[in-house]
C-alpha cells in the first residue's frame, strides 16, 4: 500500500496543470452594440469570412460570432453552414478546412422589439474540437442558401470604424455574388471571440503511464490474493467439517 501511495504521488504531482482553469478568450472583436450596429448578410449570393492569429497554441473549444436574425423569421428556411480553416497566410481567407458546424435560424440571436440586444453573441462548440498553434493564420467562414431576397435576413455584425483596424491581426472577408473572395475595404471586421484549452506537453504524460500499468498490476495482484484466500478458507470449512 505504500508503494500505491507513493506512485499516486508522484503521478498527480507530475500530472499536466491547466492552472485550474478552463478554455481561455484567445482572440476577440466583439463589437459595442450598445448603441445600434452594422452587419452584413450570410445568403445564397453572399459569403462572409474574418481571419484571424492564433494567440494560443491548443484546442479550439469555443467561437462567438455576433449574428443576428431579423426580418419575418418565418421565411427562415436554411441553415447556416460555419466552417473553421487553417490558413498559409492572411492573403486568403480559404485553407485547410479544420471544422465545421451547422448552425440553425432558431438557435440565432433575433432582433428584439427594442432594436437591440446584449452583442448578440452566438456561442459555437465543436464536436471534436481542433488543434491550433499560436502564430498560425486561421478563418471563420459563413455560408447559407437562404435566399438573399427572402424577407429574413441573417446578419454578421461588423466594426464600424472607417480606416481604424479594430483587429489588426486579420481582416473581414466577403464572396458577394460568388465570384470571388475579397478583403473588406475600410479597415472593418466581424465581431467575433474564440476560446482555448491548453493541450497536455507531451513530456509529463509519460509519467501516468508506468504509474497506471503499476497500478492495474497491484489491483490484479489484490484480487488473486483475495481469489487464493477465499479458496482456502472454503477448502479448510469443508475438512472442519464446518
Amino acid at each position: 500500500m505504500k508503494t500505491l501511495s507513493v506512485l499516486l504521488f508522484v503521478a498527480l504531482a507530475f500530472a499536466p496543470r491547466s492552472n485550474g482553469q478552463g478554455p481561455q478568450i484567445d482572440q476577440a472583436n466583439v463589437v459595442d452594440t450598445s448603441g445600434g450596429f452594422a452587419g452584413q448578410s450570410v445568403n445564397s449570393w453572399n459569403q462572409l469570412s474574418q481571419t484571424f492569429t492564433a494567440g494560443k497554441s491548443g484546442r479550439l473549444m469555443e467561437v462567438d460570432l455576433q449574428l443576428v436574425a431579423f426580418g419575418d423569421l418565418s421565411q427562415a428556411t436554411n441553415d447556416l453552414t460555419f466552417t473553421v480553416s487553417r490558413l498559409a497566410s492572411l492573403n486568403t481567407p480559404v485553407g485547410v478546412t479544420l471544422a465545421t458546424v451547422t448552425l440553425h435560424p432558431a438557435d440565432l440571436p433575433h432582433l428584439d422589439q427594442a432594436g437591440y440586444d446584449s452583442r448578440y453573441l452566438m456561442p459555437i462548440y465543436f464536436s471534436a474540437p481542433p488543434v491550433i498553434s499560436q502564430g498560425n493564420f486561421f478563418s471563420l467562414t459563413l455560408t447559407s442558401a437562404q435566399p438573399w431576397n427572402s424577407g429574413c435576413y441573417y446578419d454578421w455584425i461588423l466594426t464600424q470604424s472607417v480606416n481604424i483596424d479594430r483587429y489588426p491581426p486579420g481582416d473581414a472577408w466577403e464572396n458577394n455574388n460568388l465570384t470571388g473572395w475579397y478583403k473588406q475595404s475600410y479597415q472593418v471586421d466581424y465581431g467575433f471571440q474564440t476560446y482555448v484549452a491548453p493541450v497536455p506537453e507531451p513530456s509529463s504524460l509519460w509519467l501516468l503511464g508506468p504509474a497506471c500499468l503499476v497500478l492495474i498490476k497491484l489491483k490484479r495482484c489484490h484480487m488473486k490474493e483475495n481469489t487464493s484466500f477465499s479458496r482456502r478458507r472454503h477448502q479448510n470449512e469443508i475438512k472442519t467439517g464446518l
